[in-house]
Formats: structure tokens, C-alpha cells, sequence
């Protein structure tokens, strides 16, 4: 399907803040232009959550990964630890990499199943 348009149309379709390439696709699928714009906008939304959500795991695992130095500090100096870096020690003595150990061993809140 071939779409004709003047240079004026095209300048009215930019207007809207589509493209002429767009505003064509919108007309060949019969798509409403506020449908159109809502989904690209959904699609949008969708990529910045999740790009937040990797942000917000890598800042939880930088926090993680600071606890664990102070843990491991505090055991070299002799100050009392946490119970989970005792658990954690004791397994990196039976030979587990202790990093690997605390990160399984992260506490999560339980979701609620109601």
C-alpha cells in the first residue's frame, strides 16, 4: 500500500510528534495515534523499570559486598560479629568460598502469600 502525502501533510503529521514513517504504520495496521502513542510509551516505561531494577541489584550487592569487608575487618580485629558471618565462617572453614556463602545466604523479607 503506497501512502501519497504533500510536504504540508507531512509537516501536520510532525506536528503531532510523529513521524511520517509512523503516522503510516499507525494507518496501514488501522491503529489509533493515542493507542500508538500509549504503547510506545508503555514500551518505554517497561525499559526504565527494569534498567532500575538491574540498578537497584547492583547497589544491593555493592552494600552486600561492603558488609562483608566490615564483617571480615571486625573478625581479624576481634570484635564480635553477626550471626550470619559466624554461619558463613564456619562454612568457609569446611572449605566454601566465603563470598559465595554470604551472598547465598542474603535475607530476603517472605512475600505473603494471602
Amino acid at each position: 500500500m503506497i501512502l501519497a502525502l504533500t510536504e504540508e501533510q507531512a509537516i501536520e503529521i510532525r506536528k503531532t510528534g510523529l513521524s511520517v514513517i509512523q503516522f503510516k504504520y499507525c494507518i496501514k495496521n488501522g491503529i489509533s495515534i493515542a493507542v500508538y502513542n500509549l504503547r510506545q510509551f508503555l514500551i518505554a516505561a517497561k525499559s526504565a523499570f527494569e534498567k532500575m531494577g538491574k540498578l537497584f541489584k547492583r547497589v544491593r550487592d555493592v552494600i552486600d559486598d561492603i558488609r562483608y569487608f566490615f564483617e571480615t575487618v571486625q573478625d581479624r580485629l576481634g570484635y564480635p560479629v553477626s550471626r550470619r558471618y559466624n554461619f558463613v565462617k564456619i562454612l568457609g572453614n569446611i572449605g566454601y568460598r566465603k563470598h559465595d556463602v554470604w551472598v547465598a545466604t542474603r535475607t530476603y523479607l517472605p512475600r505473603s502469600n494471602c
